[in-house]
């Protein structure tokens, strides 16, 4: 009994020490000594490290005092205040363009502090337009944006055409542009990619309807163009053409320079044409261009053109033979280049050896589409119109792809592309690095296998098109494709690829 006794006492003891009231002098243990405290910035929706804007812009910034159970007051600095002002609910606002760091601190303990990296950025608009013919007078004055630069190869549809869209944020360069029926086709495209309704700089390379052709079509819902540059306004078939550049200098005040004034300095062209102060095409003597508008403005004629930036550069020539192609090998000072548009659609008479390895190309780009028929009527497939379904026929020819694959770059890397099977192709420079990235939008015209069908063209009446159309090569070099090995082009390719 006495035993029970005492055991009873001993747990009254424990049961009353267990619930023993803390004492009232000694302070209660806080939270936010327990977990260290920290400062989150957030965008209002997620917790960020780093920040870009553009001037004329606000941006609302949060701190979150963790744990939240701590005091949430904090206090915002800013390292340079002439670049951003930040004020006490955490609105910051540009000042100028430049680079700092934010910072929030907490007023509770003010060593506990986070920052996000700033950058303030101009403006993205066009100020004005300058005559280009110099980097202190670049065509766009302003500030077009820091977007990479993208070249397209503008998918064509009645036999051979080339149209071409450079882009580099709000600066656009259309380099002719097709057939009338290729303009009606890609009209939507081009407006679509020229957002701020300004065209830079329009190219016709020569006076041959694959090439200019579609060029009043492809700009007639463009509200302003800034300049043009020819062959020099030659011949009697190009009068809807010149119209066009008549009408806009009246209208938009657009400057006109010729291949030939821009090679010889004279009537205020010059040789180099700046869009910003680094992006710039040079024009390239081929020794060629006639003086005046009675000259001829055939393939011989085409505007030979090399585009810089920064670390990219870009030839193109439109149509361009091999006399003039060795006329600029051997006048002009020539760099190895990021990409290269093979001339004439990879013709034969273009495309010399001696050029292409100077030049040296990281990448090629051959535009034709699948050959038609001249003369006959453009359009989507039709059952009677069976001539070269599976692309065996047309450029580019054999000659020029032997000579393509032997440049000693390529002959490496084998970057060609076609626009035929890619559709569209876009070639992405980012930084203005020397490579490029190729995406191929996908073929509306394309080509069709016809091994499937014992080499008969089998008409499809669900999809209205001939069965066996190859889809999927996109984005795949030329030599991955069905139609490289339909043209027997693989003893074309190098020994190391070939063993």
């Amino acid at each position: 009994m006495r035993k029970r006794y005492i055991f009873f006492l001993f747990g009254l003891l424990v049961i009353s020490g267990c619930n023993k009231k803390p004492n009232p002098s000694t302070p209660p243990v806080s939270s936010s000594e327990v977990t260290p405290l920290s400062v989150q910035i957030s965008d209002g929706t997620k917790e960020i490290y780093e920040l870009t804007m553009e001037m004329g812009t606000t941006q609302s910034l949060k701190a979150n005092v963790l744990p939240k159970t701590a005091p949430q007051d904090v206090k915002w600095s800013v390292d340079d205040e002439s670049i951003v002002s930040v004020d006490q609910k955490g609105t910051v606002t540009p000042l100028k363009s430049g680079e700092t760091l934010i910072s929030a601190s907490a007023l509770t303990k003010a060593s506990v502090t986070s920052s996000i990296f700033v950058t303030v950025k101009p403006k993205v608009e066009q100020l004005g337009v300058g005559k280009g013919t110099s980097i202190d007078d670049p065509l766009y004055l302003g500030f077009e944006g820091d977007d990479p630069l993208e070249i397209y190869f503008i998918e064509t549809y009645h036999i051979y055409a080339d149209s071409i869209l450079m882009k580099k944020g709000n600066v656009e360069v259309l380099i002719d542009g097709g057939w009338v029926y290729d303009g009606l086709q890609n009209k939507a495209f081009v407006n679509s990619l020229v957002t701020d309704g300004r065209l830079d700089m329009v190219i016709a390379t020569h006076g041959h309807g694959d090439h200019y052709d579609a060029i009043p079509t492809l700009v007639e819902d463009i509200p302003s163009i800034s300049s043009f540059l020819d062959y020099g306004l030659a011949g009697g078939e190009s009068a809807t053409y010149k119209r066009v550049v008549k009408d806009r200098m009246e209208k938009d005040g657009s400057h006109y320079y010729s291949a030939y004034d821009s090679v010889n300095g004279l009537n205020g062209a010059s040789k180099k044409y700046y869009f910003t102060k680094d992006f710039y095409a040079e024009v390239l003597n081929t020794g060629q261009y006639g003086a005046d508008a009675s000259a001829s403005s055939g393939n011989d004629q085409s505007v030979a053109i090399m585009f810089y930036y920064k670390d990219f550069k870009f030839y193109t020539a439109g149509d361009l033979t091999t006399n003039g192609e060795r006329y600029i090998l051997n006048n002009e000072l020539l760099p190895e280049i990021s990409l290269y548009k093979a001339s004439h659609h990879g013709s034969h008479g273009s495309n010399d050896q001696g050029l292409m390895d100077k030049l040296n190309p990281y990448s090629v780009a051959i535009t034709a589409s699948r050959a038609g028929q001249y003369g006959a009527p453009p359009g989507g497939p039709s059952q009677t119109n069976t001539y070269n379904l599976d692309g065996k026929s047309g450029h580019p020819a054999a000659e020029a792809v032997e000579r393509i694959y032997k440049i000693p770059r390529i002959s490496l890397n084998l970057n060609v592309y076609w626009n035929m099977y890619s559709g569209t192709m876009k070639f992405t420079t980012f930084g203005g690095a020397n490579d490029v990235v190729m995406e191929g939008l996908g073929p509306k015209k394309g080509y069709h296998d016809l091994g499937i069908t014992s080499g008969l063209p089998v008409w499809n009446e669900t999809i209205q098109d001939f069965e066996n159309k190859v889809t999927g090569e996109e984005k795949l070099k030329f030599h991955e494709t069905k139609v490289f090995g339909f043209r027997e082009y693989e003893k074309y390719l190098p020994a190391w690829y070939l063993a």
